[in-house]
């Protein structure tokens, strides 16, 4: 029981990290250039899957199946280095608007954020209405 106690501590501060993380990512990039607006789904793209190449040694994006995997195979083991590819690719992905993300992670039973990718392209427009009337 204690155990159980433990590991659900510790996981919701993970997951509390990742929001942190994420957030803090998403708000940097919505005061940045245009330029840079407008590359950031992409290039946070990119960044997971780079992370997934070369920190977690070609694994895949794919966490659920492997819980589960590992789950019903006690041979299996995650390991920390998919962790940590996992979380990075999570963050670069999440925090730069990507528009597969359906649920925010702080968000998840209160407003689906697929909404994001729709706010960010009403950054750029209100911004190129500004630059239009300068």
């Amino acid at each position: 029981m204690l155990l159980a106690a433990a590991t659900g501590i510790a996981t919701g501060l993970f997951v509390r990290g990742l929001d942190v993380a994420v957030h803090a990512v998403y708000d940097r990039l919505i005061e940045a250039p245009l330029w840079i607006l407008l590359t950031a789904p992409v290039s946070g793209l990119l960044v997971a899957a780079l992370s997934l190449r070369y920190i977690g040694g070609g694994i895949s994006g794919s966490t659920s199946d492997e819980y589960l995997h590992s789950f019903h195979d006690s041979q299996y083991r995650l390991g920390l280095r998919a962790l940590v590819a996992r979380s990075v690719a999570a963050v670069a992905s999440l925090g730069t608007g990507d528009a597969s993300r359906f649920w925010a992670l702080d968000d998840c039973f209160r407003r689906p954020a697929a909404g994001d990718a729709v706010e960010i392209a009403g950054l750029v427009s209100e911004r190129g209405r500004l630059l239009n009337r300068s």
